[in-house]
């Protein structure tokens, strides 16, 4: 494989100067920060062309305690106590899926997944049974909150993105708690990715509950997905140890340890950041109802249920917008596409320009 020459001039990397990457297409397919990465953890990059150069000869020894400490701090922010112990630190949130899904897959646990869901989990629990609505475009929190009340009931294990991709629904935490109380036996795992996007979202890390298992990660709320670092929470003592035992030695590499750090430790930039995105989302919302269609989520995307999203995903396309398609007879998914909030006004108002002009068949 050839490797991918320098694109940036070293005399302006000597300079710690990144130049901005071009904008080739407006590409909305994703569902990171739309205004990340922050500057701070991308200079990271640039020490480590100076004065942290010979660092890279070395194992990464204090990188992933440094980084499990900085999860264990931003997880405590909500009020809960969270110990580095109680966490495990891995390579993002897809590490764990895999792992979990493996463990439970060899114990022949009863595994159910509240769908519609994230296509890793679905992909990775493939042996579960999928617990999903009679219509994917009327569910609903509420609805998604009884089926996961049932299935606490009857399964071993219950998995659920919260909030959901691709719809974005949002459970209340207090009431996710109460069924873990009231189903001991049952074990809940939530991944909360998308939980900084959530407004007046709270996370589940450091509740008092021992049948519960919390995954994050930093990839998408500092839009640094490539750094592949996630973190596992439970006060399970069997679980725990079985995670940590899965684990290699340095989880995670120096570079990617220390851009994740560096993003962590810049509050200041995520709330600013989250507080743009959620008014640019909600502006999203209000476009896509105004021209008619049926809009699903409270994040930094929306998803636009269409019974076949294929004709308006080629025509966006065509005009340079990429959308994420999800087709509805896939198992574990709904029908429709995922839109991520624009960046700004400009963006905004050029989404909306294209999706006016659009031909009169493609209805929303």
């Amino acid at each position: 494989m050839t490797p991918t020459p320098l694109s940036t001039p070293r005399h302006q990397l000597q300079n710690d100067h990144l130049p901005e990457a071009e904008e080739v297409q407006l590409d909305l397919s994703l569902c990171s920060n739309p205004l990340g990465p922050p500057t701070s953890a991308t200079a990271v990059l640039v020490d480590f062309h100076g004065r942290r150069r010979r660092e890279l000869a070395l194992p990464p020894h204090n990188a992933a305690a440094l980084l499990q400490d900085a999860f264990a701090e931003d997880l405590s922010a909500g009020g809960r106590n969270v110990h580095p112990r109680s966490l495990v630190l891995g390579r993002g949130v897809s590490e764990f899926i895999t792992m979990l899904a493996r463990i439970l897959h060899y114990d022949g646990r009863r595994v159910a997944v509240i769908v519609p869901e994230y296509t890793g989990t679905v992909t990775a629990f493939a042996f579960a049974d999928f617990v999903g609505p009679v219509d994917t475009a009327h569910d609903s929190a509420e609805l998604r909150l009884d089926r996961v009340r049932h299935a606490m009931q009857e399964y071993d294990y219950v998995i659920l993105s919260n909030p959901s991709n691709p719809l974005g629904h949002y459970l209340d935490p207090d009431a996710l708690l109460r069924i873990c109380r009231k189903n001991p036996t049952a074990i809940l795992v939530v991944d909360e990715e998308y939980i900084r996007f959530q407004p007046n979202g709270r996370s589940l890390a450091g509740a008092d509950v021992n049948n519960l298992v919390v995954w994050q990660s930093a990839g998408k709320t500092y839009s640094i997905v490539g750094c592949r670092v996630g973190v596992m929470w439970t006060r399970h003592p069997i679980l725990l140890a079985r995670a940590k035992a899965r684990v290699v030695d340095w989880p995670v590499s120096l570079l990617d340890a220390s851009v994740a750090l560096a993003a962590l430790q810049d509050t200041a930039w995520r709330d600013a950041s989250l507080k743009k995105v959620q008014a640019e989302a909600q502006a999203l919302h209000e476009l896509l109802t105004e021209l008619g269609g049926t809009v699903s989520g409270g994040i930094h995307f929306r998803f636009l249920h269409l019974h076949d999203p294929n004709p308006l995903a080629a025509y966006l396309d065509s005009q340079g917008i990429r959308v994420r398609t999800f087709q509805g007879n896939q198992p574990g998914r709904a029908a429709g596409i995922r839109i991520m909030a624009p960046e700004n006004l400009r963006q905004r108002q050029r989404l909306a320009e294209v999706l006016r002009a659009r031909p009169q068949e493609l209805s929303l």
